[in-house]
C-alpha cells in the first residue's frame, strides 16, 4: 500500500514538471504579446504634426498584428492622424476601443484587401474614421472575403467621398455603423459586389446614402438629411443586382430609390418621412420622388415590390409635392399606405 502511494506521488509530481517545463518552453519560444498598441510601434495620439510617423507606426502595428495573430488595441481619448492609407492585406484582430483615425490627406485611410476564400478575414470594431473632409475613403475593401466591421464611424466625409468603398469579393457583415457626411455629393455606402449584409445604419447629411450594384441585404438602414444637402439627394442607389431591404427608414431625401439599370428590388417594412422644416421655400422648387428610373425601359422590366410600408407625403404651400414615381412601371405594392402622387406623366 505504501509503495503505491509513493508511485502515485510520484506520477503527480512529474506531471507537475511536464507541464511547467512546456510552459517554460512556451514563454521562451514565443513571448508574443495577446494584443498591442500603436503606441508600441512609436505612435503619439492627438499630435497632428506627427501624421508621417503615425501613419508609419500603424502600419508596423498591423503588420505585426497579422504576423503574430495578436489584437490591435487603443483606447477612446486617443486620436492618431495619418497622412498616409494603411493596410491590412491577412487577418486582423483590431479594437481600437473608441479611438479615432484622422485623415490629413486626399488618402484612402484603411485598404483591404484578402482573397483566401478558406479563410476569415478577422474583425474591425470600435473604430473611429475621420476623412476630415479630405481622405477619398475611410475604409476601402479593394478585396473583401468574411469580414466583419462593427461599432464604427466615418466622420467628415467630403465631397465625392465615400465612408465604406466594397469593391469586391463577398461575406461583408457590416454593422452598427454610423456615417456622418459634411459636404455635397458624400456618399455613405458603396458597393460593387454581392452577397454583403449591411445592418443597424445611420446616415447622417450623405447626399447619397447607399450606392448599390450587386445582389445584397439591407436591414435598419436610417438615413436623414439636413437642408444644406438635400435638393438632388438620394436615399439608395441601385445600379443592378437583387437587393433586399428591410425595416429601412428613409427621412427626407429628395429622391428615395433611384434605380440606374435592370434590377430586382424586395423592399419591406419601409417607412418613408418628410420633416417639413427641412424644406426651404420656394416650395414650387420642391418635388421629391419615391421611384426615380432612368428610363422606360428600366422602369418596365425591373421587378420591385414594395410591402408593409408607409410612405408619407409632403405637402407645402397647399400642395402635396412628393410623387410617387414619373414613369409608368410594375411595383407591385402590398398593405401599403402611401400618401403621395402615383405616376405623374
Amino acid at each position: 500500500m505504501v509503495k503505491r502511494l509513493s508511485q502515485n506521488k510520484m506520477k503527480r509530481s512529474f506531471l507537475v514538471f511536464y507541464f511547467v517545463l512546456i510552459w517554460l518552453c512556451c514563454l521562451a519560444e514565443g513571448n508574443v504579446p495577446v494584443y498591442v498598441t500603436p503606441e508600441d510601434f512609436g505612435c503619439v495620439c492627438n499630435t497632428p504634426k506627427l501624421a508621417s510617423n503615425n501613419a508609419n507606426g500603424l502600419q508596423k502595428a498591423i503588420n505585426y498584428c497579422i504576423a503574430n495573430g495578436c489584437k490591435l488595441t487603443s483606447v477612446a481619448s486617443h486620436s492618431y492622424y495619418i497622412d498616409k492609407g494603411l493596410r491590412i492585406s491577412g487577418f486582423i484582430d483590431m479594437d481600437l476601443g473608441g479611438a479615432t483615425i484622422i485623415a490629413t490627406d486626399s488618402i484612402s485611410m484603411l485598404t483591404i484587401h484578402w482573397d483566401k476564400t478558406e479563410y476569415w478575414t478577422g474583425m474591425i470594431r470600435n473604430f473611429r474614421l475621420d476623412l476630415n473632409g479630405k481622405a477619398k475613403v475611410g475604409i476601402d475593401c479593394s478585396k473583401v472575403i468574411k469580414l466583419h466591421l462593427t461599432d464604427g464611424e466615418f466622420l467628415g466625409i467630403g465631397n465625392y467621398a465615400i465612408g465604406l468603398n466594397v469593391k469586391e469579393g463577398y461575406e461583408l457583415l457590416a454593422d452598427n455603423l454610423h456615417f456622418h457626411g459634411c459636404r455635397k455629393n458624400s456618399i455613405g455606402i458603396k458597393t460593387k459586389t454581392g452577397d454583403c449584409h449591411f445592418s443597424d445604419c445611420i446616415m447622417i447629411d450623405c447626399y447619397t446614402a447607399v450606392d448599390n450594384q450587386g445582389s445584397n441585404f439591407f436591414e435598419r438602414i436610417h438615413a436623414w438629411m439636413l437642408p444644406r444637402y438635400i435638393h438632388g439627394s438620394t436615399y439608395f442607389r441601385n445600379r443592378g443586382g437583387c437587393v433586399f431591404l428591410s425595416q429601412c427608414f428613409c427621412d427626407t431625401y429628395d429622391t428615395a430609390f433611384d434605380v440606374l439599370n435592370i434590377c430586382e428590388m424586395h423592399i419591406s417594412q419601409l417607412k418613408l418621412i418628410h420633416n417639413k422644416i427641412m424644406w426651404k421655400d420656394p416650395y414650387d422648387k420642391v418635388n421629391p420622388v419615391v421611384f426615380e428610373f432612368k428610363n422606360d425601359d428600366v422602369a418596365n422590366k425591373s421587378k420591385i415590390s414594395l410591402l408593409d410600408s408607409h410612405i408619407g407625403g409632403i405637402w407645402l404651400g397647399n400642395k402635396e409635392r412628393q410623387v410617387f414615381s414619373k414613369r409608368t412601371n410594375s411595383i407591385k405594392v402590398s398593405d401599403s399606405n402611401i400618401t403621395a402622387v402615383k405616376n405623374l406623366q
